[in-house]
């Protein structure tokens, strides 16, 4: 092989442990992106989920202080009010969550939210018509009252368990993304670690070795110069290297032929002289 050869194919390696390199960061980097902007979704479904969690346990609480002061007209009015102020801000929640569900393509979380959504307007519907049947003095009594509103309470319970459920869940699966994000910093950086090695490795054997295998064969052949021009031979033929170097070997070697052939001629020119 060549010397242009050597050097050609020694840096070209040495390209190519570069571009690897930065294709192994760039192909990481593109997944731990990916994580984090799912990451940043489940952090915004989790907020989303707080608040709808938040909410719910206060349409539970405005109807609990509606049934204590189901008998004056003025804290029950208050307080009926306060409930479908918390409606409406739960409504406002799974809105929210409906567009993140839809946009993100989670079919899963859009049909708990449609349970969800029935439960509340059911338990919603319910209220209110047990409001107006206490306005019109039908219901008068806080057990009656109780009684009338317990299966909208007990069907309204799945979105006060599902959300702390799935609050738990987005959190975990936030976690999990987190810690993959680790992982892939660590194989990464292990690649990183390997391919860099090599490259160094291959540097000092471009520094060290491909010289070496030019100026060996080259300080042999500047020997068995010098040896010519005092009229001493050495074996050309032990001299090994690149095509270069074997090319000039074979020079030298003709060189020496001529000049072995020169030197008999005037040995026998002054043989016959004499």
């Amino acid at each position: 092989m060549s010397i242009r050869s050597k050097l050609f194919f020694s840096f070209l390696f040495l390209a190519l442990m570069i571009v690897a390199m930065f294709s192994v960061r760039y192909y990481f980097s593109i997944k731990e992106n990916e994580l984090i902007r799912e990451i940043v979704l489940e952090h915004e479904i989790s907020t989303q989920l707080s608040g709808l969690s938040t909410a719910a346990q206060k349409i539970r609480r405005y109807e609990k202080e509606y049934f204590i002061y189901v008998n004056n007209p003025g804290k029950r009015e208050k307080y009926a009010g306060e409930f479908s102020e918390a409606r409406a801000e739960i409504n406002l929640y799974t809105s929210r969550l409906k567009t993140i569900y839809t946009w993100s393509n989670k079919k899963d979380g859009l049909k708990v939210l449609s349970d969800w959504e029935e439960a509340i307007n059911y338990y919603g519907d319910g209220f209110e018509a047990l409001n107006q049947r206490v306005i019109r003095q039908e219901i008068s009594d806080v057990q009656d009252a109780n009684k009338a509103i317990q299966d909208y309470k007990n069907r309204f319970r799945v979105v006060l368990s599902g959300t702390a459920q799935s609050i738990h869940e987005h959190y975990k699966i936030a976690a999990d993304k987190a810690e993959l994000i680790k992982k892939y910093q660590n194989t990464s950086a292990f690649i990183f670690g390997i391919i860099s090695a090599i490259s160094v490795l291959l540097a000092l054997f471009m520094s060290f070795m491909v010289p070496a295998s030019i100026v060996k064969p080259l300080k042999q052949l500047t020997k068995i110069a010098e040896g010519i021009s005092k009229g001493k031979m050495g074996n050309v033929d032990e001299v090994k290297g690149s095509i270069e170097i074997e090319n000039l070997a074979k020079s030298i070697k003709r060189l020496q032929t001529a000049t072995l052939g020169l030197l008999k001629r005037l040995q026998k020119g002054k043989n016959s002289s004499s």
